[in-house]
């Protein structure tokens, strides 16, 4: 359901090259979770990531365990590997935006060469607003984000999944579970990703919270 794994399915040429990237698209998708067990490797050497920074757990790990040289072009891939997923959904929003709505609404007679400039100025916006929320928000805002997005693709999902395989069910049924879906999973991580009041603590680092909240840190 994520734009940088549909992106290859909506660009296929034909029928064999849809097969092909249905079948390979899941494999890779699946690659990503042997990146959960780099932080299982890193507890087993005995890496331990600060309060807060679990996701320093891997460059510590790669740290640790390579020399300078090695390690440096492993965090340049690193970095290479997270600007890709990024770029790949810039382009599919950018192709989406055109295809779905400059031509269907904006712009009908729209000439191929002026489809193309506007998906790049799209593209390029939508860059610009990521690196904005990159240096904009605060971690925790980021990491909420990452997971209403998770949300909102689950939602997504079953409407579209069930409205293919089955034409028993309505579509108004569909969309007004989609909406509900949205609605409900939207709220709930809303409620819990927003911050908690805490009291001052008498030295900084110190736990302390208010009765009936989760303990924060005090800074």
């Amino acid at each position: 359901m994520y734009p940088h794994v549909l992106t290859a399915g909506f660009a296929a040429d034909g029928p064999r090259t849809l097969r092909r990237v249905s079948v390979a698209l899941p494999a890779w998708t699946g690659l990503l979770a042997l990146f959960g067990f780099l932080g299982i490797a890193a507890l087993a050497a005995g890496v331990r990531a600060p309060r807060g920074g679990a996701e320093a757990a891997v460059p510590m790990l790669v740290d640790r365990l390579m020399p300078a040289p090695l390690a440096g072009l492993v965090f340049a891939a690193i970095a290479v590997g997270a600007l890709v997923p990024a770029a790949v959904m810039s382009i599919a929003a950018a192709t989406s935006f055109v295809r779905n709505v400059y031509v269907e609404y904006v712009h009908p007679t729209a000439t191929p060469k002026r489809q193309v400039r506007i998906a790049k100025a799209v593209s390029l916006t939508a860059k610009v607003g990521a690196v904005a929320f990159v240096f904009g928000l605060r971690d925790q805002d980021a990491v909420n984000l990452q997971l209403l997005g998770g949300v909102w693709i689950l939602q997504i999902f079953p409407a579209i999944a069930v409205g293919l395989f089955t034409g028993r069910l309505h579509p108004r049924a569909l969309l007004a579970g989609w909406a509900v879906g949205m609605a409900s999973g939207t709220y709930l991580v809303v409620r819990g990703g927003s911050p908690r009041s805490c009291r001052s603590a008498p030295a900084p680092g110190r736990w302390r919270s208010t009765p009936g909240s989760p303990p924060c840190c005090s800074t």
